[in-house]
């Protein structure tokens, strides 16, 4: 069976943009290579024994080269077609935006490339793309069939076969949710997964000593990738992953909240986020553009919230916020 691999390059700002609209096309099986996940990988290869950084990555002074890449497959034939040429028209779409400076945003080149692949060719080309990457000092993130020798014993390890849904760890978003589950703590604690995606975020909950996670996911093929993902790392006896709408009928009660979700979405569910915090939670959030900090933040304060700090990463933040204890006054 032959394949059409489509390649889109654009900036690091733009992945979680480009990957929401393949996936309103129905996408979902992307591959992600990120220049800023690129130049991370090198500095830490001094103090790490790395034996699997892919070079051409790199240029001839050993800096990260070219833009970020999403690539995705399409099997070939008449119904491949078709959604080719949706995409093609959604991306003409997005660079009418980009030229008319609508997006506020730079999205890199949006170049497309695509080649035709056999079946053989196509798993290969898949899985040579996905690379061990540290999510945070202590936290590594593999694909399955990667070996990484003494880091196995030396680090936190998840086996993560990405693709079907949001969540690779190899975006600052996801990282700085990682990093700041790591920071405040996990042992011993609810927690609750908001648009869990591939799982990944609920997995770290567990392997940081989370004594029970909810996670839940609007989209029933994120549930199902999820679902496998929790198996992969055995942590199905801590981890429960269901279908469900926050704001919808969801019975829980966490001490910690964590959702990596677009910045509006944050907005739209912080009302809903308070009601399932304990007293003493915390709220752990990103998907948060730089320039809607402020904009989430007041929406945050206005249902309940207070903010507890801000972190950012590239274009990106993310946010740690607590339910707020203000005193009436007599």
């Amino acid at each position: 069976m032959k394949y059409l691999e489509v390649g889109i390059c654009t900036s690091d700002a733009g992945i979680d943009y480009i990957t929401a609209m393949l996936s309103d096309l129905e996408i979902y099986e992307t591959v992600v290579e990120s220049k800023e996940t690129a130049v991370e990988v090198l500095n830490k290869k001094a103090d790490f024994a790395w034996d699997y950084v892919d070079e051409k990555a790199f240029d001839d002074d050993g800096h990260a080269g070219g833009e970020s890449k999403i690539t995705f497959y399409i099997e070939y034939g008449s119904q491949g077609d078709k959604l080719l040429e949706r995409v093609f028209d959604e991306m003409g779409k997005v660079k009418r935006l980009k030229d008319r400076n609508e997006l506020r945003m730079d999205l890199g080149s949006l170049i497309m490339e695509v080649s035709e692949v056999d079946d053989e060719n196509w798993i290969r080309a898949y899985k040579e793309t996905l690379k061990p990457i540290f999510l945070t000092d202590e936290i590594v993130i593999k694909p399955s069939w990667i070996d990484i020798g003494e880091l196995s014993d030396e680090k936190t390890v998840i086996s993560l076969d990405p693709g079907m849904a949001f969540g690779t760890g190899d975006h600052e978003t996801t990282a700085m949710c990682g990093m700041l589950m790591e920071k405040y703590g996990c042992k011993s604690k609810k927690i609750l997964d908001i648009g869990t995606g591939s799982g990944i975020l609920a997995i770290v909950g567990a392997k940081l000593g989370a004594t029970e996670i909810k996670a839940i996911d609007i989209d029933e093929v994120a549930v199902e990738v999820a679902k496998e993902n929790v198996i992969l790392n055995a942590c199905d006896d801590v981890v429960s992953v269901s279908e469900g709408d926050l704001t919808k009928g969801i019975e829980y009660k966490a001490d910690v909240v964590v959702a990596n979700l677009m910045a509006e979405l944050v907005v739209f569910l912080s009302e809903a986020v308070r009601e399932h915090m304990r007293e003493d939670g915390l709220f752990i959030t990103s998907g948060i553009l730089l320039e809607k900090e402020d904009m989430v933040k007041e929406g945050m304060v206005v249902n309940g919230l207070e903010i507890v700090e801000v972190v950012c990463r590239g274009e990106w933040c993310a946010i740690v916020a607590k339910p707020s204890r203000k005193t009436e006054k007599i």
